[in-house]
């Protein structure tokens, strides 16, 4: 129940509710047990294991159940949900100190560890989620490679339970220490058939993008994306700046790719948009190999994947797995270069006999 005070009180004026008397001091009730010792203000609902509680004396609310507080507006208008300290820190922001927020802090909570500020004339809407592992208040402890920083659940019902249809999680991706907190982010969808995400895209802490399924769905068309065995997309580059150790292209090694042998196949699995009775000229990418190792991509990882879901890389025995076409280039220009000498030679040599 509520307390219903007096209106206007005059100073040195009491009001007392059960055991409990108050004192108008001049600017606030002060509560006094019987006998004169100092108590909190508090309104009971039903008993007194689910109470609200008023100070009064630093303008803040305080609610607790079962004896223990569970969450209080401060001084200051936070509202705070499994802490009794408001951290700013968190937002990490010189002379800033977020005056409108929200923040829970605990384990397996909606979002756990976590500040939300509806923002400032000066400063945007933050939503911050943090992994602290210190105690509420005190130094925060560091934070492993590999762990988990913050996650985003995308959940829906399947009829018997929620169940987690994706997820946006951001884990420590490196050594971390004093003012050193490398991160990678990590987008996981789940299957069809399955009930838990698995690991899609990642960009790491040096901005590095992997998207393993990248590597696994191929197709017979020309490649206009470079990408490693683990799913790291990369752009080709030709300029000399990127080079050492510049040679001129042996006769030899142009020879070599005249043993390549042309076929003609069709693909086994290909993008829903190509016709599978289509066919494709190429090459065999183990055949190659064979003649010029440097001609073919080789797969040297593979993609595992953790009862998480999260997916590591790991190594594997170097096999043949694409043709670099463009790497053919240098070997048929030498070709070319040198049989348009050869014709340039012949030319000359049969102007000579017929003009003799």
């Amino acid at each position: 129940m509520a307390i219903d005070f007096p209106a206007s009180p005059t100073n040195g004026q009491t009001f007392t509710v059960g055991s409990v008397t108050y004192t108008w001091d001049g600017t606030k009730w002060t509560a006094v047990a019987s006998g004169g010792a100092a108590v909190t203000d508090k309104i009971e609902e039903g008993n007194t294991s689910a109470e609200v509680i008023d100070t009064g004396s630093d303008g803040r609310f305080v609610v607790t159940t079962e004896g223990s507080e569970r969450a209080r507006v401060d001084s200051s208008g936070r509202l705070l949900v499994g802490t009794s300290t408001a951290r700013s820190d968190f937002f990490n922001t010189s002379g800033y100190t977020p005056t409108q927020q929200l923040e829970v802090v605990g384990t397996n909570v909606a979002a756990a560890q976590s500040i939300v500020s509806a923002g400032t004339s000066n400063w945007p809407a933050y939503l911050v989620l943090g992994k602290h592992k210190g105690s509420v208040g005190g130094t925060p402890s560091l934070v492993a490679d590999g762990e988990n920083i913050g996650h985003i659940s995308f959940q829906a019902g399947d009829g018997s339970e929620m169940v987690e249809a994706a997820t946006i999680a951001v884990r420590a991706d490196g050594v971390t220490g004093a003012n050193d907190m490398p991160g990678r982010l990590v987008f996981s969808t789940t299957p069809d058939g399955a009930s838990s995400p698995t690991e899609r895209m990642r960009i790491s802490q040096n901005g590095n993008l992997n998207v393993p399924a990248v590597y696994s769905f191929t197709g017979p068309v020309s490649a206009n994306v470079g990408v490693d065995s683990d799913g790291l997309l990369f752009r080709a580059t030709s300029s000399a700046k990127y080079k050492k150790d510049v040679e001129t292209l042996q006769d030899a090694y142009a020879d070599a790719v005249l043993n390549c042998r042309p076929v003609w196949y069709r693909a086994k699995e290909a993008p829903s948009s190509f016709d599978a009775e289509w066919g494709y000229w190429g090459l065999i990418a183990e055949e190659v190999a064979e003649i010029d190792p440097r001609l073919v991509q080789w797969k040297t990882t593979e993609i595992q994947y953790l009862e998480n879901g999260s997916a590591k890389s790991v190594p594997c025995d170097p096999e043949p797995d694409g043709i670099l076409y463009d790497r053919f280039v240098p070997h048929l220009l030498n070709l070319i270069k040198r049989q348009k000498e050869q014709i340039e030679a012949m030319e000359a040599r049969l102007s000579a006999l017929e003009a003799s």
